[in-house]
């Protein structure tokens, strides 16, 4: 996890969008409009011999060009996670991973957190727990 580090250049940044079947398209920050991630909790637990940490954000916000190779953010909503990955001696590594909320109390995977709209030429998607 990055703290009080700042991406002055965002040609140097690339969203990792990840969804439910474990697929993900790279959106690069030239193409992003808005981006926000709030009211993020952490997890931290024990899984086999690994001590895993997980951010949660409760409210997100992403905005981006309308391109063809967007089309599936159009098409479903199954949005997992979304990983801000920084470019670091001419390789770009993870930095930032925010999970979000998919899943409701009884654990169904139907996306009713996430909206998405077209507007104008963008493809605007808000995913916010309830």
């Amino acid at each position: 996890m990055i703290e009080n580090e700042y991406f002055h250049n965002k040609n140097d940044a690339i969203l990792d969008v990840v969804f439910e079947n474990c697929e993900s398209i790279k959106i690069p920050f030239s193409d992003i409009i808005y981006f926000n991630a709030k009211n993020i909790v952490y997890d931290i637990y024990l899984l086999s011999n690994a001590l895993v940490s997980r951010a949660i954000s409760k409210f997100i916000q992403l905005s981006i060009v309308n391109k063809p190779e967007y089309k599936r953010l159009i098409d479903y909503r199954d949005i997992t996670s979304m990983t801000v990955l920084t470019k670091k001696k001419n390789k770009y590594e993870d930095s930032i991973e925010v999970h979000c909320p998919y899943k409701d109390k009884k654990g169904n995977t139907n996306n009713i957190f996430q909206k998405t709209k077209l507007y104008k030429n963008e493809i605007r998607i808000e995913i916010k727990d309830k």
